[in-house]
């Protein structure tokens, strides 16, 4: 694998989306997925592995 390594403060800004598609065959299980993520226990796991709040 080949990396490219960044200046400190360089970092390239990134947007993650996230939804429940309208047809998902686990519909409630990715609704399950989506309310963690945007929740306060999910926003500090992203947090502690170097994602940044919304």
């Amino acid at each position: 694998m080949k990396t490219i390594a960044f200046p400190p403060g360089a970092s390239p800004e990134a947007t993650y989306p996230i939804a429940v598609l309208k047809n998902a065959p686990n519909a409630t299980g990715a609704r399950a997925f989506v309310d963690f993520v945007v929740s306060p226990a999910g926003q500090a796991f992203l947090r502690a592995r170097g994602f940044a709040a919304p």
